[in-house]
């Protein structure tokens, strides 16, 4: 309302009621202003107004064009002075196709003489990555998390710096961040968990992984934490002779399974008095049923920790076929070869001819010259080029096929070059 009163006065120049009118707009989605409008604003309004300077160069940057805000800003703002228009100009360079030169010359200045600015700090790290600068993005990661030492991205960033330098004494000696750590961004967690395994630190790896994983909505987690059981000592995933405080208890009862953490609390209840003390295959009575009268009964069916236990909760979860996990129980009648062989032909080998067939049909048409080297790499090898020539080239594969340079043009690729003559169609 306070909105609708506002745009019901006379502004001038008219220009402020398209800006204001714009800059008012609510949408999760860039905003589509008309183009007559944005060239109005930008033409109509005093550009040597800080103020009024910074809310026109929104407007570009809410309708999702950077480029143009990098050159409205360009020769009007101090590039030496810390403002919300240089901010908004270097987040302008780095979404656009602006000079990524001049936009790293102007974070390192700002970082080595003003108070750090999260957001421009995450630019700068993002591009010290793409340039493989592994040493300043450490540098900056550790400087940056003097100021802010409890962001996990900033942690994250710094185990993925020391990871790519291979400083196993620098993962050691900041494995403080994350001791007692919950990430709450799933791939945090993951990504760090497998840093701090390549590192040798077991124990940390799998807890920070479990502590991810415990989360129902982590499905990504889940699925990691049962392919990273290869990578861990099964020593980890450990069994009890007899239920404990402590301890995890997988039962059944009526032909239901489930699981319960035994501490001090559910010790004292029906179910945990009863399964105390007990080993795996015993049975308890726990009462009768207050309407039928009929026993209940739960038996003990297996004793573990936590990191067990949450193994064996994923692998009950999917069996639901719409778990989401990336992970597919099969079950076995019998543990002799010949069981095991049959179960994994039903459960896989309809699939397997499948994705068979469609791979010879892929080659079929390669070696007749229907397809390109580049399309068998996308179809059968998963874009991975390389793993798809070494195959070719291999005794196994048949042939390696491209037209010779002898027989076609010599064209030298520039910036203007815009097809490609891919040699092997």
């Amino acid at each position: 309302e306070v909105r609708n009163v506002l745009l019901s006065k006379v502004f001038d120049p008219p220009a402020l009621k398209d800006l204001f009118e714009t800059l008012t707009i609510f949408s999760n989605e860039p905003l589509q202003t008309d183009e007559s409008i944005l060239e109005k604003i930008k033409n109509e309004i005093d550009g040597n107004s800080e103020i009024l300077r910074f809310y026109v160069g929104m407007v570009f940057y809410l309708n999702n064009k950077p480029n143009e805000v990098v050159e409205y800003l360009a020769s009007k703002i101090s590039k030496t002075t810390v403002s919300e228009e240089l901010i908004l100009y270097c987040h302008a360079l780095f979404e656009g196709d602006g000079d990524k030169i001049e936009l790293l010359s102007i974070l390192e200045t700002w970082r080595k003489t003003q108070p750090l600015d999260y957001n421009l700090i995450k630019i700068e790290l993002h591009i010290r990555e793409v340039q493989r600068r592994w040493d300043l993005f450490v540098e900056i990661s550790k400087q940056s998390l003097e100021i802010f030492p409890n962001d996990e991205f900033l942690i994250y960033s710094l185990f993925v710096g020391l990871d790519n330098l291979s400083d196993t004494e620098g993962i050691k000696n900041n494995l403080s961040l994350i001791d007692k750590r919950d990430f709450k961004n799933e791939r945090y967690g993951i990504q760090t968990s497998g840093i701090l395994l390549k590192a040798s630190w077991v124990d940390e790896a799998i807890e920070l992984l479990y502590k991810t994983a415990i989360k129902k909505t982590n499905v990504q987690a889940r699925s990691s934490y049962v392919a990273a059981t290869i990578n861990f000592p099964q020593e980890v995933f450990k069994d009890f002779p007899s239920v404990e405080i402590g301890t995890y208890v997988e039962y059944d009862c009526d032909g239901n399974s489930d699981i319960l953490f035994l501490d001090e609390g559910s010790s004292q209840t029906l179910l945990g008095k009863a399964l105390l003390n007990k080993i795996a295959g015993d049975s308890a009575i726990l009462s009768k049923n207050a309407l039928s009268g009929k026993q209940i009964t739960v038996k003990v069916l297996r004793i573990m920790n936590k990191y067990a236990a949450l193994l064996r909760e994923i692998f009950k979860e999917s069996e639901n076929p719409l778990s989401g996990y990336n992970v597919e129980v099969v079950k076995f009648e019998d543990t002799d070869i010949e069981s095991i062989h049959k179960s994994m032909i039903e459960s896989f080998g309809a699939r397997g001819s499948l994705q068979k067939e469609f791979r010879e049909q892929e080659f079929k048409k390669y070696y007749n010259g229907i397809s390109s080297f580049t399309e068998i790499s996308i179809t059968v090898f998963d874009k991975n080029r390389f793993d798809a020539y070494f195959y070719l080239t291999s005794s196994t594969g048949k042939r390696f096929m491209a037209i010779s340079s002898s027989i076609s043009n010599k064209e030298i690729l520039n910036d203007n070059s815009k097809y490609v003559l891919d040699v092997t169609s």
